[in-house]
Protein backbone atom coordinates (compact mmCIF):
# COMPACT_ATOMS: atom_id res chain seq x y z
CA UNK A 1 0.00 0.00 0.00
CA UNK A 2 1.36 3.26 -1.09
CA UNK A 3 1.20 6.22 1.72
CA UNK A 4 -0.10 8.54 -0.64
CA UNK A 5 -3.28 6.64 -0.15
CA UNK A 6 -3.55 7.34 3.41
CA UNK A 7 -3.26 11.47 3.00
CA UNK A 8 -5.72 13.14 4.49
CA UNK A 9 -8.58 15.02 2.44
CA UNK A 10 -7.64 18.29 5.13
CA UNK A 11 -3.91 18.16 4.56
CA UNK A 12 -4.42 17.91 0.14
CA UNK A 13 -6.33 20.93 0.63
CA UNK A 14 -4.31 22.97 3.28
CA UNK A 15 -0.83 21.77 1.46
CA UNK A 16 -2.07 24.03 -1.54
CA UNK A 17 -3.28 26.70 0.43
CA UNK A 18 0.26 26.40 2.31
CA UNK A 19 2.09 25.94 -0.87
CA UNK A 20 0.69 29.64 -1.99
CA UNK A 21 1.69 31.69 1.01
CA UNK A 22 5.37 29.90 1.44
CA UNK A 23 6.00 30.38 -2.54
CA UNK A 24 4.60 34.66 -1.85
CA UNK A 25 6.60 34.67 0.96
CA UNK A 26 10.16 32.85 -0.75
CA UNK A 27 9.40 35.26 -3.50
CA UNK A 28 9.30 38.74 -1.39
CA UNK A 29 12.30 36.84 0.53
CA UNK A 30 14.10 36.97 -3.18
CA UNK A 31 13.31 40.38 -4.50
CA UNK A 32 14.83 42.26 -1.59
CA UNK A 33 18.55 42.17 -1.42
CA UNK A 34 18.96 41.48 2.39
CA UNK A 35 17.40 38.26 1.35
CA UNK A 36 19.54 37.58 -1.31
CA UNK A 37 22.90 38.54 1.16
CA UNK A 38 21.53 36.06 4.11
CA UNK A 39 19.29 33.12 2.82
CA UNK A 40 22.80 31.32 1.72
CA UNK A 41 24.01 32.33 5.50
CA UNK A 42 20.54 30.90 7.25
CA UNK A 43 20.22 27.73 5.38
CA UNK A 44 23.78 26.79 6.16
CA UNK A 45 23.08 27.71 9.97
CA UNK A 46 19.51 25.78 9.77
CA UNK A 47 21.45 22.43 8.19
CA UNK A 48 24.60 22.86 10.86
CA UNK A 49 22.40 23.14 13.58
CA UNK A 50 20.26 20.54 13.20
CA UNK A 51 23.06 18.32 12.46
CA UNK A 52 24.92 19.02 15.65
CA UNK A 53 21.42 18.41 17.33
CA UNK A 54 20.93 15.30 15.96
CA UNK A 55 24.43 13.98 16.60
CA UNK A 56 24.05 14.97 19.92
CA UNK A 57 21.01 12.45 20.08
CA UNK A 58 21.95 9.69 18.31
CA UNK A 59 25.66 9.40 19.80
CA UNK A 60 23.70 9.06 23.24
CA UNK A 61 20.83 6.44 22.03
CA UNK A 62 20.87 2.57 20.85
CA UNK A 63 20.90 2.06 17.23
CA UNK A 64 18.30 -0.52 15.72
CA UNK A 65 19.65 -3.31 13.52
CA UNK A 66 19.49 -6.96 13.02
CA UNK A 67 21.63 -7.63 15.77
CA UNK A 68 20.20 -4.77 17.94
CA UNK A 69 16.80 -5.73 18.83
CA UNK A 70 16.08 -7.50 15.76
CA UNK A 71 12.57 -8.19 16.80
CA UNK A 72 11.93 -4.57 17.04
CA UNK A 73 13.94 -3.61 13.69
CA UNK A 74 11.56 -6.41 12.06
CA UNK A 75 8.63 -4.28 12.97
CA UNK A 76 10.28 -1.12 11.57
CA UNK A 77 11.09 -3.00 8.45
CA UNK A 78 7.63 -4.49 7.84
CA UNK A 79 6.19 -1.03 8.02
CA UNK A 80 8.28 0.66 5.91
CA UNK A 81 7.98 -1.96 3.20
CA UNK A 82 3.53 -1.88 3.72
CA UNK A 83 3.81 2.03 3.19
CA UNK A 84 6.18 1.96 0.18
CA UNK A 85 9.31 3.77 1.63
CA UNK A 86 12.44 2.83 -0.51
CA UNK A 87 14.72 2.61 2.17
CA UNK A 88 14.26 1.59 6.26
CA UNK A 89 14.91 4.90 8.14
CA UNK A 90 17.78 4.34 10.70
CA UNK A 91 15.97 4.35 14.13
CA UNK A 92 17.39 4.97 17.79
CA UNK A 93 16.02 4.50 20.93
CA UNK A 94 16.99 7.23 23.85
CA UNK A 95 16.05 8.26 27.14
CA UNK A 96 13.16 10.76 27.16
CA UNK A 97 13.93 12.64 30.19
CA UNK A 98 10.03 11.11 30.56
CA UNK A 99 8.24 12.20 27.90
CA UNK A 100 6.37 9.92 26.29
CA UNK A 101 7.51 10.37 22.86
CA UNK A 102 8.62 9.82 18.95
CA UNK A 103 9.66 11.65 15.76
CA UNK A 104 10.80 11.26 12.19
CA UNK A 105 13.68 13.65 10.90
CA UNK A 106 15.62 13.35 7.98
CA UNK A 107 19.38 15.52 7.25
CA UNK A 108 20.01 15.71 3.51
CA UNK A 109 19.08 12.11 2.21
CA UNK A 110 19.16 10.32 5.46
CA UNK A 111 16.17 8.90 6.90
CA UNK A 112 15.86 9.04 10.95
CA UNK A 113 13.33 7.97 13.46
CA UNK A 114 14.05 8.27 17.42
CA UNK A 115 11.35 6.56 19.67
CA UNK A 116 12.04 7.53 23.05
CA UNK A 117 12.64 4.86 25.71
CA UNK A 118 9.70 6.05 27.22
CA UNK A 119 6.98 5.25 24.58
CA UNK A 120 8.44 1.69 24.08
CA UNK A 121 8.23 1.02 27.56
CA UNK A 122 4.88 2.06 27.55
CA UNK A 123 3.29 0.09 24.83
CA UNK A 124 5.29 -2.65 26.42
CA UNK A 125 3.29 -2.42 29.26
CA UNK A 126 -0.03 -1.85 27.29
CA UNK A 127 0.73 -5.33 25.51
CA UNK A 128 1.33 -7.10 28.66
CA UNK A 129 -1.16 -9.70 28.15
CA UNK A 130 -0.73 -9.78 24.21
CA UNK A 131 0.94 -12.80 22.24
CA UNK A 132 4.15 -11.93 20.71
CA UNK A 133 2.55 -12.75 17.12
CA UNK A 134 -0.84 -10.21 17.21
CA UNK A 135 -0.31 -6.82 16.76
CA UNK A 136 1.21 -4.76 18.94
CA UNK A 137 1.17 -0.82 20.40
CA UNK A 138 4.67 -0.21 18.88
CA UNK A 139 3.49 -0.85 15.84
CA UNK A 140 1.34 1.97 15.23
CA UNK A 141 3.69 3.99 16.88
CA UNK A 142 6.72 3.34 14.21
CA UNK A 143 4.07 3.00 11.67
CA UNK A 144 2.96 7.02 12.29
CA UNK A 145 6.67 8.15 12.41
CA UNK A 146 7.73 6.10 8.63
CA UNK A 147 4.14 8.06 7.91
CA UNK A 148 5.83 10.83 8.18
CA UNK A 149 8.61 9.87 5.63
CA UNK A 150 6.51 7.71 3.37
CA UNK A 151 4.46 11.01 2.74
CA UNK A 152 6.80 12.95 2.41
CA UNK A 153 6.73 15.81 5.13
CA UNK A 154 10.20 16.34 6.00
CA UNK A 155 11.17 16.09 2.20
CA UNK A 156 10.16 20.02 1.14
CA UNK A 157 9.32 21.15 5.00
CA UNK A 158 12.06 24.00 4.16
CA UNK A 159 9.80 25.31 1.53
CA UNK A 160 6.68 25.20 3.44
CA UNK A 161 8.78 27.17 6.58
CA UNK A 162 6.73 30.50 5.71
CA UNK A 163 3.07 28.99 6.05
CA UNK A 164 4.16 26.97 9.40
CA UNK A 165 4.22 31.12 10.61
CA UNK A 166 0.61 31.87 9.34
CA UNK A 167 -1.43 31.87 12.41
CA UNK A 168 -4.07 29.15 11.97
CA UNK A 169 -2.63 28.24 8.68
CA UNK A 170 0.84 26.51 9.89
CA UNK A 171 -1.00 24.89 13.14
CA UNK A 172 -3.88 23.31 10.67
CA UNK A 173 -1.34 22.03 8.12
CA UNK A 174 0.01 20.43 11.04
CA UNK A 175 -2.70 18.40 12.84
CA UNK A 176 -3.61 17.69 9.23
CA UNK A 177 -0.08 15.75 8.37
CA UNK A 178 -0.75 13.78 12.50
CA UNK A 179 -4.40 12.23 10.84
CA UNK A 180 -2.44 11.38 7.58
CA UNK A 181 0.22 9.42 9.94
CA UNK A 182 -2.39 8.09 12.02
CA UNK A 183 -3.97 6.52 9.35
CA UNK A 184 -0.19 5.24 8.32
CA UNK A 185 0.22 3.62 11.92
CA UNK A 186 -3.09 2.12 11.60
CA UNK A 187 -2.35 0.15 7.97
CA UNK A 188 0.98 -0.68 10.02
CA UNK A 189 -0.32 -2.18 13.04
CA UNK A 190 -3.60 -3.80 11.20
CA UNK A 191 -5.63 -4.02 14.37
CA UNK A 192 -8.08 -0.41 15.08
CA UNK A 193 -8.24 -1.18 18.89
CA UNK A 194 -4.47 -1.49 19.37
CA UNK A 195 -3.83 1.22 17.38
CA UNK A 196 -6.79 2.90 19.50
CA UNK A 197 -4.84 2.04 22.56
CA UNK A 198 -1.50 3.25 20.91
CA UNK A 199 -3.09 6.81 21.46
CA UNK A 200 -4.11 6.13 24.87
CA UNK A 201 -0.21 5.38 25.94
CA UNK A 202 0.60 8.97 24.51
CA UNK A 203 -1.78 10.37 27.16
CA UNK A 204 -1.95 8.09 30.09
CA UNK A 205 0.58 5.43 29.53
CA UNK A 206 1.12 1.83 29.09
CA UNK A 207 -0.63 0.49 32.29
CA UNK A 208 -3.55 2.71 32.42
CA UNK A 209 -3.88 2.39 28.19
CA UNK A 210 -4.16 -1.24 28.16
CA UNK A 211 -7.58 -0.72 31.03
CA UNK A 212 -8.74 2.09 29.35
CA UNK A 213 -12.73 2.66 28.15
CA UNK A 214 -12.15 3.62 24.24
CA UNK A 215 -15.69 4.36 23.98
CA UNK A 216 -15.95 6.70 27.11
CA UNK A 217 -12.00 8.24 25.49
CA UNK A 218 -13.67 8.97 21.92
CA UNK A 219 -16.71 10.48 23.83
CA UNK A 220 -14.16 13.28 25.25
CA UNK A 221 -14.15 15.06 21.87
CA UNK A 222 -16.90 16.58 22.47
CA UNK A 223 -15.85 18.47 25.49
CA UNK A 224 -12.66 19.54 23.18
CA UNK A 225 -15.32 21.94 21.04
CA UNK A 226 -15.94 24.22 23.71
CA UNK A 227 -14.85 27.66 23.53
CA UNK A 228 -10.99 27.73 25.32
CA UNK A 229 -10.53 23.97 24.11
CA UNK A 230 -10.75 24.89 20.97
CA UNK A 231 -8.56 27.87 21.27
CA UNK A 232 -5.48 26.09 22.49
CA UNK A 233 -6.10 23.53 19.58
CA UNK A 234 -6.29 25.62 16.95
CA UNK A 235 -2.91 27.00 17.69
CA UNK A 236 -1.54 23.38 18.31
CA UNK A 237 0.20 21.29 15.91
CA UNK A 238 -1.41 18.18 17.09
CA UNK A 239 -5.29 17.59 17.18
CA UNK A 240 -6.11 16.22 20.64
CA UNK A 241 -5.98 12.46 21.86
CA UNK A 242 -10.04 11.78 22.04
CA UNK A 243 -10.15 13.37 18.39
CA UNK A 244 -7.48 11.07 17.04
CA UNK A 245 -8.74 7.96 18.17
CA UNK A 246 -12.40 8.84 16.76
CA UNK A 247 -10.70 9.61 13.18
CA UNK A 248 -9.29 6.43 13.18
CA UNK A 249 -12.25 5.02 14.25
CA UNK A 250 -13.87 6.62 11.72
CA UNK A 251 -11.40 5.04 9.27
CA UNK A 252 -12.77 1.50 9.70
CA UNK A 253 -16.38 2.15 11.32
CA UNK A 254 -17.81 5.19 9.31
CA UNK A 255 -20.56 7.03 11.12
CA UNK A 256 -19.62 6.23 14.43
CA UNK A 257 -17.28 9.02 15.86
CA UNK A 258 -18.51 12.49 14.00
CA UNK A 259 -16.81 15.33 14.91
CA UNK A 260 -18.22 17.40 17.25
CA UNK A 261 -16.77 20.79 15.43
CA UNK A 262 -15.68 24.12 17.49
CA UNK A 263 -16.97 26.76 18.96
CA UNK A 264 -17.12 29.49 15.77
CA UNK A 265 -15.83 32.73 17.85
CA UNK A 266 -12.65 30.58 18.89
CA UNK A 267 -11.50 31.26 15.07
CA UNK A 268 -12.01 34.93 15.73
CA UNK A 269 -9.71 35.20 18.76
CA UNK A 270 -7.37 31.78 18.50
CA UNK A 271 -4.46 34.00 16.39
CA UNK A 272 -4.21 36.25 19.56
CA UNK A 273 -3.89 33.11 21.77
CA UNK A 274 -0.30 31.71 19.89
CA UNK A 275 1.24 32.36 23.69
CA UNK A 276 -0.57 30.70 25.94
CA UNK A 277 -0.68 27.36 23.48
CA UNK A 278 2.36 27.32 22.38
CA UNK A 279 1.30 27.35 18.69
CA UNK A 280 3.96 27.54 15.78
CA UNK A 281 2.09 31.12 15.18
CA UNK A 282 3.80 32.57 18.17
CA UNK A 283 6.71 33.53 16.57
CA UNK A 284 4.82 35.50 13.72
CA UNK A 285 2.73 36.87 16.26
CA UNK A 286 6.35 37.85 18.45
CA UNK A 287 7.01 39.71 15.44
CA UNK A 288 4.67 41.27 14.54
CA UNK A 289 4.06 42.56 18.23
CA UNK A 290 7.56 43.62 18.36
CA UNK A 291 7.36 45.75 14.82
CA UNK A 292 4.30 47.51 15.81
CA UNK A 293 5.80 48.32 19.26
CA UNK A 294 8.87 49.67 17.46
CA UNK A 295 6.75 51.99 15.06
CA UNK A 296 4.91 53.38 17.90
CA UNK A 297 7.79 54.03 20.00
CA UNK A 298 9.46 55.17 16.78
CA UNK A 299 6.87 57.77 16.54
CA UNK A 300 5.97 58.30 20.73
CA UNK A 301 9.06 59.44 21.24
CA UNK A 302 10.72 62.43 19.47
CA UNK A 303 7.05 63.67 20.07
CA UNK A 304 7.51 63.21 23.80
CA UNK A 305 10.67 64.65 23.64
CA UNK A 306 9.14 67.46 21.68
CA UNK A 307 6.49 67.85 24.25
CA UNK A 308 8.89 68.07 27.25
CA UNK A 309 11.11 70.53 25.84
CA UNK A 310 7.69 72.73 24.78
CA UNK A 311 6.74 72.11 28.82
CA UNK A 312 10.48 73.20 29.96
CA UNK A 313 9.92 76.47 27.98
CA UNK A 314 6.84 77.24 29.23
CA UNK A 315 7.50 76.75 32.75
CA UNK A 316 10.68 78.58 32.94
CA UNK A 317 8.15 81.32 31.24
CA UNK A 318 6.25 80.99 33.78
CA UNK A 319 8.06 80.87 36.51
CA UNK A 320 9.74 84.14 35.00
CA UNK A 321 6.33 85.83 34.76
CA UNK A 322 5.97 84.75 38.90
CA UNK A 323 9.44 85.74 40.42
CA UNK A 324 9.16 89.41 38.15
CA UNK A 325 5.07 90.02 39.84
CA UNK A 326 6.97 89.28 43.15
CA UNK A 327 9.71 91.71 42.68
CA UNK A 328 7.07 94.63 43.26
CA UNK A 329 5.12 93.04 46.05
CA UNK A 330 5.39 94.02 49.37
CA UNK A 331 6.49 90.36 50.42
CA UNK A 332 10.02 91.46 49.84
CA UNK A 333 10.86 88.90 47.33
CA UNK A 334 13.46 89.93 44.94
CA UNK A 335 12.56 90.92 41.00
CA UNK A 336 15.90 91.41 40.15
CA UNK A 337 17.34 87.83 39.98
CA UNK A 338 14.92 86.56 37.86
CA UNK A 339 16.09 88.04 34.47
CA UNK A 340 19.83 86.32 35.61
CA UNK A 341 17.81 82.96 36.71
CA UNK A 342 15.64 82.80 33.14
CA UNK A 343 18.32 83.67 30.86
CA UNK A 344 21.54 83.37 32.51
CA UNK A 345 21.74 79.84 32.99
CA UNK A 346 25.05 79.00 31.42
CA UNK A 347 27.07 81.61 33.67
CA UNK A 348 29.29 80.38 36.29
CA UNK A 349 28.03 79.85 39.37
CA UNK A 350 30.22 82.79 41.24
CA UNK A 351 28.70 85.51 39.06
CA UNK A 352 25.06 84.35 40.02
CA UNK A 353 25.56 84.39 43.03
CA UNK A 354 26.80 87.60 43.06
CA UNK A 355 24.34 88.82 41.35
CA UNK A 356 21.39 87.16 43.63
CA UNK A 357 23.08 88.76 46.17
CA UNK A 358 23.91 92.55 44.76
CA UNK A 359 19.24 92.01 43.99
CA UNK A 360 18.30 90.73 47.18
CA UNK A 361 20.43 93.58 48.64
CA UNK A 362 18.66 96.13 46.55
CA UNK A 363 15.44 94.81 46.86
CA UNK A 364 12.54 97.03 48.86
CA UNK A 365 11.53 95.75 52.69
CA UNK A 366 7.69 96.20 54.07
CA UNK A 367 9.22 98.26 56.26
CA UNK A 368 11.56 101.17 55.91
CA UNK A 369 14.10 99.67 57.98
CA UNK A 370 17.19 101.92 58.58
CA UNK A 371 20.09 100.74 57.62
CA UNK A 372 22.56 98.43 59.69
CA UNK A 373 25.62 99.53 61.50
CA UNK A 374 28.73 100.02 60.20
CA UNK A 375 30.27 97.07 62.38
CA UNK A 376 27.95 94.61 61.51
CA UNK A 377 27.70 92.43 58.54
CA UNK A 378 25.12 93.21 55.81
CA UNK A 379 22.31 91.15 55.73
CA UNK A 380 21.93 87.44 54.03
CA UNK A 381 20.38 87.34 50.71
CA UNK A 382 16.78 86.55 51.17
CA UNK A 383 14.40 85.04 48.14
CA UNK A 384 10.81 83.85 48.06
CA UNK A 385 11.54 80.32 48.45
CA UNK A 386 9.03 78.35 45.76
CA UNK A 387 10.12 80.52 43.14
CA UNK A 388 13.78 80.06 43.66
CA UNK A 389 13.76 76.47 43.81
CA UNK A 390 11.57 75.97 40.77
CA UNK A 391 13.99 78.02 39.14
CA UNK A 392 16.97 76.02 40.66
CA UNK A 393 15.12 72.98 39.82
CA UNK A 394 14.74 74.00 36.03
CA UNK A 395 18.33 74.43 35.42
CA UNK A 396 18.51 71.24 37.22
CA UNK A 397 20.85 71.99 39.91
CA UNK A 398 20.19 69.30 42.30
CA UNK A 399 22.56 70.83 44.88
CA UNK A 400 20.70 73.62 45.45
CA UNK A 401 19.10 72.11 48.70
CA UNK A 402 19.19 68.49 49.95
CA UNK A 403 16.09 67.86 49.15
CA UNK A 404 15.12 69.32 45.66
CA UNK A 405 15.84 66.35 43.75
CA UNK A 406 12.94 64.36 45.49
CA UNK A 407 10.83 67.28 45.46
CA UNK A 408 10.35 67.41 49.20
CA UNK A 409 11.56 70.75 49.54
CA UNK A 410 8.98 71.91 47.15
CA UNK A 411 6.79 70.49 48.81
CA UNK A 412 7.32 71.51 52.36
CA UNK A 413 7.32 75.15 51.48
CA UNK A 414 4.06 74.06 50.10
CA UNK A 415 3.32 72.88 53.74
CA UNK A 416 4.37 76.13 55.43
CA UNK A 417 1.81 78.18 53.20
CA UNK A 418 -0.84 76.22 53.99
CA UNK A 419 -0.18 76.22 57.74
CA UNK A 420 -0.29 80.18 57.64
CA UNK A 421 2.84 81.53 56.73
CA UNK A 422 2.94 85.18 55.60
CA UNK A 423 6.17 84.54 53.17
CA UNK A 424 8.72 81.75 52.92
CA UNK A 425 12.43 83.07 52.49
CA UNK A 426 15.71 80.83 51.12
CA UNK A 427 18.18 82.74 53.52
CA UNK A 428 21.98 81.99 52.93
CA UNK A 429 22.09 81.58 49.30
CA UNK A 430 25.67 80.77 48.72
CA UNK A 431 28.08 79.81 45.58
CA UNK A 432 30.28 76.50 45.44
CA UNK A 433 31.62 74.41 42.47
CA UNK A 434 28.42 72.48 42.20
CA UNK A 435 26.51 76.01 41.99
CA UNK A 436 24.36 77.89 44.16
CA UNK A 437 22.81 76.30 46.98
CA UNK A 438 20.77 76.91 50.26
CA UNK A 439 21.59 76.21 54.22
CA UNK A 440 18.24 77.39 55.55
CA UNK A 441 14.85 78.94 54.81
CA UNK A 442 12.70 81.02 57.16
CA UNK A 443 8.98 81.29 57.57
CA UNK A 444 6.97 84.63 58.77
CA UNK A 445 4.66 84.30 61.24
CA UNK A 446 1.09 85.58 60.26
CA UNK A 447 -0.76 88.19 63.06
CA UNK A 448 -3.08 85.91 63.95
CA UNK A 449 -2.55 83.65 66.90
CA UNK A 450 -4.25 80.36 65.81
CA UNK A 451 -2.23 80.15 62.52
CA UNK A 452 1.34 81.15 64.77
CA UNK A 453 0.34 78.36 66.97
CA UNK A 454 0.27 75.94 63.99
CA UNK A 455 3.80 76.63 62.63
CA UNK A 456 5.22 76.67 65.79
CA UNK A 457 3.74 73.19 66.18
CA UNK A 458 4.73 72.10 63.01
CA UNK A 459 8.46 73.97 63.82
CA UNK A 460 8.72 71.27 66.82
CA UNK A 461 7.88 68.67 65.09
CA UNK A 462 10.60 69.17 62.30
CA UNK A 463 12.99 69.85 64.79
CA UNK A 464 12.07 66.66 66.59
CA UNK A 465 12.61 64.71 63.62
CA UNK A 466 16.21 66.00 63.60
CA UNK A 467 16.84 65.11 67.43
CA UNK A 468 16.29 68.42 69.21
CA UNK A 469 13.76 67.67 72.17
CA UNK A 470 13.26 71.49 73.20
CA UNK A 471 9.98 72.93 71.45
CA UNK A 472 9.76 75.49 69.59
CA UNK A 473 8.37 78.76 71.30
CA UNK A 474 6.65 81.99 70.29
CA UNK A 475 8.13 84.72 71.91
CA UNK A 476 6.60 86.99 69.39
CA UNK A 477 9.20 86.94 66.77
CA UNK A 478 8.88 87.80 63.30
CA UNK A 479 9.48 84.62 61.67
CA UNK A 480 10.80 81.01 62.15
CA UNK A 481 13.88 79.56 60.58
CA UNK A 482 14.23 76.20 59.17
CA UNK A 483 17.40 74.41 58.70
CA UNK A 484 16.84 72.14 54.50
CA UNK A 485 17.18 68.10 55.69
CA UNK A 486 16.31 64.92 53.97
Amino acid sequence: MKADALRSAKERTLYVFALIVSIFAWLLVCITIVGLLYAPFIAVFVVLGHALALARITGHSIRLGSRQLPELYKKVEKAAERLGLERVPEVYIVQGGGFLNAFATKLLSRNFVILNAEIVEGCERADADKPADQPQTIDFVIGHEIGHLALGHLSWNWLLWPAQLVPLLGAAYSRAKEYSCDACGLAACEDLETSSRALAVLAGGGSVARQVNLEALMEQRHEAGGFIMSLIELNSTHPFIAKRVAAIQQLRRPGIAPDGGRNPLSYVLAPFFGFASGGAASILQLYIIVCVIGMLAAIAIPNFMKFQERAKAAQLEQLQGDLGALGGAESGALGGPVGILGDAQDAPADSLAALLAQAAQQAPTPEAAPPPPADEPPPPARVEAKGWLKAQQAMKNKEAVAALATGKAIAFVDKLYKTGASNVYVVDVQADDQGLFANAITAELPAKPALRKKLVDLCTAEYKKLGYEDPCVDEGQPELWFSWNE
